[in-house]
């Protein structure tokens, strides 16, 4: 019996010792960090430098643009960041963060992005609008940044008709 007891008793402190519970998370604390990343990625990117927002993403980070492969990798992140910023001079990004949904150190953010698009040969920039799906991971040393990205238009693809047009 003595040794039921004790069996029982050494379970007990076992599990309570691993079940310590996490500071509790402050939504607003975090949408803020995320947000203050965000506001920091779009000054750098419309300043042209690549390196500085590549430094928003975290080493092992994918980026899923629209019409593309994935850019695996934060060097090949700034290189497809720089190529973004020449080739297509884009320009004017703005972000703005519509949904976070965090699950310990890993945030899900729904946002929305606005730039402008100036395609060699094009005289008049155009505007571009669309969405965003990112996941953020919280580093050791409590920063959040960037592991996953993806995004696309909300704009019709020049001369299509709208899904869900009827056609004249």
């Amino acid at each position: 019996m003595k040794l039921f007891l004790v069996s029982i008793a050494s379970l007990l402190l076992i599990s309570c010792a691993g079940s310590q519970s996490q500071a509790p998370i402050n939504m607003d604390e975090v949408r803020a960090a995320i947000a203050a990343t965000d506001k920091k990625f779009m000054e750098d990117f419309n300043r042209g430098d690549a390196a500085a927002a590549a430094a928003a993403y975290t080493d092992d980070a994918i980026v899923m643009p629209p019409n593309e492969p994935p850019t695996e990798g934060k060097q090949a992140i700034e290189k497809s960041l720089a190529e973004l910023i020449s080739k297509l001079q884009l320009s004017n990004l703005q972000l703005s963060i519509s949904e976070v949904d965090i699950q310990g150190d890993t945030a899900i953010v729904r946002g929305a992005y606005s730039s402008n698009i100036t395609v060699p040969g094009m005289d008049v920039p155009m505007e571009d609008r669309g969405k965003t799906l990112t996941v953020w991971k919280k580093q050791a040393d409590g920063r959040w940044k960037l592991h996953r990205d993806i995004w696309n238009s909300n704009m019709p693809i020049p001369g299509s008709p709208q899904i869900g047009e009827e056609e004249k």
